[in-house]
């Protein structure tokens, strides 16, 4: 589904408050949702998106500042607040905000004590919570561990930004210090676009024939689901509130992967298809159930020209398989491969849209996927940032999060290995419950991959391979 996307508007106003309830201060519907989880979540809880990276070498501290300062300048939403005006929530779009970079000094706290000091650090930068209402909605610091070791933390609310913009701010990032050490002209291409702009076209298209289309479209997917699959016993049917996940994080090998891609070739089908078709297997012996929902994000970058931009470009779309029947692992691919092109061509009707649409009394819970299941891509590796003249690494910090659903897994492709995060609620699961989870859905790929004709029912993983109690819920 495509529509015209506009052009640039002209923001040249220096009153930024001016724009509130004006054209210009509307949110996404991605935004609204985040806004609105952002006012109940605990005190104690934030949804950002953050990285924490380690410079070895030399690091020009005067180079760093100026290039995030343009950054800010060049991407909008670096400079946008969302206080709320007579309507609610609105978007305010600042000509010009500076940042303040913190550094810290650990060189004076004892060795025994820094990593832990370090930790903490980038824990806070990460993890703290933001005033919405308020620009920029970056937070930076940077921590000197000693005279050749850095780190920068950048954290940013998820209302402004998302994986794929963390990339982005740090391909930024690396050209427009490069340069500046250097004594060049940064190589970055103009931005035509900005989140506004997008916002635009996506009113726009909520008001449009297209998108009556695709909201039929889902609502004849979805008709008939009367159970929401729930890996928690006693927990169908009520609500799930956010709470802070506890978060394990796996992998699976190269050689596992890479049998996995050449099945996935074989079969007309992309990584991910094949991946979910596993992971729906998984669930639906897990649970006992064969009518099995599984929430998909999905980029909203659907053109080149917003791959440049900063912002939360997510959806949401609920994938229904069917395994009734005991259909073969070829079978329940095929159909996986269907759904999934379908799906993909209908997929510019916000989730919180199509949720509202679809909502009568006693049926909202049964359209409200529990489990969620997500693979991530970046514009540049992070393994591969060359920031001139230094050594760069990506920290493997587990930030904390909040979720709502049972289970929500993020895919990260890395060296031709699949990282694996499980974000779940802990107050329903042990660690030793979704260990176990991920060891049997090893096992149930490794089968798959070397038996792939047999079918469901005959698949040698039980429910009883679950029930690992200690006693908070036994899983399904």
């Amino acid at each position: 589904m495509n529509a015209t996307m506009p052009t640039k508007r002209n923001l040249t106003s220096t009153d930024a408050h001016a724009q509130v309830d004006g054209p210009n201060s509307h949110l996404s519907l991605i935004e609204e949702a985040l806004w609105l989880i952002a006012q109940r979540l605990p005190s104690t809880l934030s949804f950002n998106v953050a990285i924490a990276v380690r410079f070895e070498g030399e690091l020009d501290v005067s180079a760093l500042t100026t290039s995030l300062a343009a950054i800010i300048e060049r991407q909008e939403m670096l400079r946008t607040a969302f206080p709320v005006g007579c309507s609610g929530p609105a978007r305010v779009i600042t000509p010009f905000v500076s940042l303040d970079l913190k550094v810290r000094d650990l060189q004076h706290v004892p060795s025994d004590r820094r990593a832990g000091e370090l930790e903490h650090l980038i824990s806070a930068t990460m993890n703290g919570a933001f005033d919405l209402a308020k620009a920029p909605l970056l937070r930076a610091e940077l921590i000197k561990v000693h005279q050749l070791n850095h780190v920068l933390v950048a954290s940013m609310p998820h209302i402004i930004s998302d994986f794929w913009s963390v990339g982005l701010f740090m391909k930024e990032l690396e050209a427009l210090y490069s340069a500046h050490v250097t004594g060049v002209a940064p190589c970055l291409p103009k931005l035509t676009l900005q989140y506004a702009d997008y916002v635009a076209w996506q009113t726009a298209l909520l008001k449009s024939p297209l998108s009556t289309q695709a909201v039929t479209y889902w609502r004849n997917q979805l008709i008939g689901l009367t159970e929401p699959l729930t890996l928690a016993r006693g927990t169908a049917g009520k609500p799930v509130l956010f709470v802070r996940a506890d978060t394990l994080a796996f992998a699976l090998s190269q050689e596992m992967v890479s049998a996995l891609r050449t099945l996935s070739r074989n079969h007309g089908a992309t990584l991910f298809m094949t991946v979910l078709a596993a992971f729906a297997l998984l669930l639906s012996t897990v649970s006992g159930q064969t009518d099995v929902l599984i929430g998909v994000p999905i980029s909203a970058r659907r053109r080149s020209d917003l791959e440049g931009i900063i912002g939360a470009f997510v959806s949401y779309l609920p994938l229904r398989l069917d395994l009734s029947g005991s259909p073969t692992f070829e079978q329940l691919l095929s159909q996986t491969r269907r759904i999934c092109q379908d799906a993909y061509s209908h997929p510019d009707v916000p989730y919180q849209t199509l949720m509202d649409s679809l909502c009568v009394e006693g049926v909202r819970p049964s359209i409200v996927p529990r489990v969620m299941l997500n693979m991530v891509a970046a514009p540049v590796s992070f393994n591969d940032l060359g920031f001139v003249g230094l050594k760069t690494t990506v920290l493997p910090f587990i930030q904390d999060m909040p979720i709502s659903a049972e289970l929500a897994v993020t895919i990260i492709p890395s060296d031709g290995e699949l990282l694996f995060r499980l974000d779940y609620n802990g107050e329903l699961f042990s660690a030793g419950q979704i260990t176990g989870l991920f060891e049997h859905f090893v096992r149930l790929v490794s089968e798959v991959l070397t038996k792939r004709e047999r079918t469901a029912a005959g698949r040698s993983l039980s429910r009883d391979d679950t029930n690992i109690s200690d006693g908070r819920s036994s899983i399904a």
